[in-house]
């Protein structure tokens, strides 16, 4: 599959992953549009979202006026997370495990959700990535509300792919080990 001129949105567009994604895509011919809570400085984007992916109206209007200039969206790269300011299981509070989930995987549900509205409404056989981690996947004594956010994006990502694929539509999760990212630097 080509990438050349594919309308391509990547939240988390200004972080490691989501900068090298920007920078990958850029490079194969996409039509790149990054959303962050704050822009890349010289990052090449054909547009900039500010956008704070728990307000689901914030998600719902970027993908709206993204389809509307382009007229669809042909992928979806959603990258973007956080890891949480505490390690330990027994410190960390309930209104932080809540505050990770809302980020990592509430938002999630609502960047895929909305985008796959918006490409079913174009009849756009696209594709949609989000990232899990490994953390999902094994238990760990540090970081319990990040592990546990990646393990509701794997089903996330397994129920539209269900629910979307008979559309043309592919849903898939990559769940990347150690990378050298100002996330990792936090856990290491």
């Amino acid at each position: 599959m080509s990438l050349k001129d594919q309308v391509v949105l990547v939240t988390g567009s200004s972080g490691g992953i989501g900068d090298a994604a920007v920078s990958a895509l850029k490079a194969a011919g996409a039509i790149v549009v990054g959303a962050d809570r704050s822009p890349k400085e010289d990052q090449p984007l054909e547009a900039f979202y500010p956008l704070d992916i728990t307000s689901e109206q914030q998600c719902a209007a970027a993908i709206q006026d993204i389809a509307s200039k382009h007229g669809r969206i042909d992928v979806l790269i959603h990258a973007a997370g956080v890891l949480g300011p505490t390690p330990g299981i027994m410190e960390t509070t309930t209104e932080e495990f809540d505050s990770i989930l809302r980020i990592n995987a509430s938002a999630t549900f609502t960047m895929v959700r909305e985008t796959a509205k918006s490409m079913l409404e174009s009849g756009t056989a696209g594709a949609i990535v989000v990232l899990s981690s490994v953390a999902a996947k094994e238990a760990r004594l540090n970081y319990l509300p990040y592990n546990a956010s990646k393990l509701a994006v794997l089903h996330i990502m397994w129920s539209f792919a269900e629910l979307l694929g008979p559309n043309g539509i592919s849903v898939n999760a990559i769940a990347p080990g150690p990378v050298n990212t100002p996330m990792w630097a936090q856990f290491a």
